[in-house]
């Protein structure tokens, strides 16, 4: 008689009261889905401003490769939570069991409607924007008018198509969605690594170190790695998305860490052989002048078809964050839902599918109202500074239970604690700071309304917090 596998028993011991999400994401797919999440526009579009900061070869690849322990301090405090609590919902789920349900409240708003909203209009947008015009130029040659948002061009009417055949399919199944992302996630990442390879047999050798001047720094050295690691540590956010999944996670024990941990140390490996292909083919001074890195250097190596296909890569991993960023989301309002912070409709999953329909559909219509609207820019502009908030309360709270909770329950203990959760706390702070000081003394003559555009984020969520109280809400728990 043959042992059931584990992954099939019908007594989940990671359940509560309310899951219902079948657990149809393996290691595979939680990998994908960090791997493509953090797989976006930024390792193309960052590279030129680091290196106007950093304009020595050595330590341009030494800050990537800080950015990526700094991510990785992240993963580890992200995987005890997540294999703790594997359920919908991520940072809600855990800032709630940490600081209660006022702070869950105010994060579960900016998060959704916010943060996840605003970033599949950012993403969705470009890929029409900047990708496909290169790839199909007569495409999108058009301008309709909207009779309540006024003028749509072709790259939001694409935009807008884009999200929602990518919520369908998120809606068909998460199983489907989870095989387009490994689908996404492995080809633009395979042919993208055969490529710098490639390169590295190819190029000049002597590229590398032409024109760099004199001083390795733009300014002080501390203000030039605060404005690199600023530009990186956008370039690798996504490495929390199967936190956001944990509730159709397969063995989330298992892996959510491996996806967090691995998803991580395999991207950050691979964002340090594209700068060193970037750094190889353009030099540090070719990178400072190209606007995104990857199609410059693929012009270098190869002229316009390089070029064409380098586009296309870029494009499938846009699509990739999307999905990503799609499917994560959508778990967030179903958290809610079941907290009763969003109408309890909105988290029932669909019959057949089991997917969280409703959900994928509310963040769907908001996301197309933005790309509408037009005014999706703005929006990740009053929650930029809110997202560093966001990631350090999370490893706050990992800091919190384990005071509050030692008896929980934890099948992955943070490697290196307290020293790398700590490392990230202490690089937030950093970051936050320097961010704030930006916004109270800009350099470059921003109007005061637009300068302020982050710090109101920051009013958002402590009007969601004043919010709660004065509601009233109750501070029992979640609602089965």
């Amino acid at each position: 008689m043959s042992t059931p596998d584990p992954d099939d028993t019908p007594l989940d011991p990671f359940a509560e009261p309310g899951d219902e999400e079948p657990r149809t994401i393996g290691p595979w797919g939680s990998l994908a889905i960090v791997m493509g999440s953090m797989l976006g526009i930024g390792i193309f579009l960052t590279p030129r401003i680091v290196a106007e900061a950093i304009q020595s070869p050595p330590l341009f690849l030494l800050a990537w490769a800080l950015g990526g322990l700094i991510a990785l301090a992240g993963a580890v405090a992200y995987a005890e939570l997540g294999s703790a609590f594997p359920r919908a919902g991520g940072d809600y789920v855990f800032l709630r069991e940490a600081f209660g349900e006022a702070t869950a409240f105010a994060s579960g708003w900016l998060l959704f409607a916010g943060i996840f909203v605003g970033s599949i209009a950012t993403i969705a947008v470009p890929v029409f924007q900047f990708q496909v015009p290169v790839l199909l130029e007569p495409f999108l040659d058009l301008d309709l008018r909207e009779p309540l948002l006024g003028p749509v061009s072709g790259a939001q009417l694409g935009g807008l198509l884009l999200v929602a055949l990518l919520t369908a399919i998120n809606i068909a199944g998460t199983r489907m969605a989870t095989g387009l992302q490994l689908l996404l996630t492995l080809i633009p990442t395979a042919v993208l690594l055969a490529g710098a390879l490639w390169a590295f047999g190819t190029a000049p050798h002597d590229t590398a170190v032409a024109a760099v001047r004199d001083q390795p720094f733009a300014g002080s050295p501390l203000a030039a790695f605060l404005t690199a690691t600023l530009a990186i540590y956008f370039a690798y956010s996504g490495w929390n998305a199967v936190g956001y999944v944990g509730g159709e996670v397969r063995r989330p024990d298992r892996n959510i860490p491996l996806g967090l941990l691995g998803g991580t140390l395999l991207i950050t490996a691979f964002y340090l052989v594209l700068c060193a292909a970037f750094i190889l083919v353009l030099g540090i001074g070719g990178l400072t002048t190209a606007f995104e890195a990857g199609t410059a250097t693929a012009r270098a190596l190869g002229g316009a078809p390089f070029a064409w296909t380098m586009n296309l890569l870029i494009g499938l991993a846009l699509v990739g964050s999307l999905n990503g960023t799609i499917l994560a989301g959508a778990r967030i309002a179903r958290a809610m839902a079941r907290d009763r912070v969003l109408p309890t409709a909105v988290g029932d999953l669909h019959p057949r599918t089991r997917t969280p329909a409703r959900a994928l559909a509310l963040q769907g219509s908001l996301a197309g109202l933005l790309i509408l609207s037009g005014t999706f820019e703005t929006l990740l502009e009053l929650t930029g500074i809110a997202m560093f908030v966001m990631g350090g309360l999370t490893v706050c709270a990992l800091f919190v239970l384990r005071r509050q909770r030692p008896q929980l329950r934890r099948p992955y203990r943070a490697t290196g604690f307290p020293w790398l959760p700590g490392l990230y706390l202490l690089v937030s702070i950093a970051i936050l700071a320097a961010s704030l000081w930006r916004v109270v003394s800009p350099e470059d003559g921003t109007e005061t309304a637009e300068r302020f555009l982050p710090i109101i984020g920051l009013v958002i969520f402590a009007a969601a917090l004043l919010t709660y109280h004065v509601r009233g809400r109750r501070t029992n728990g979640p609602t089965p």
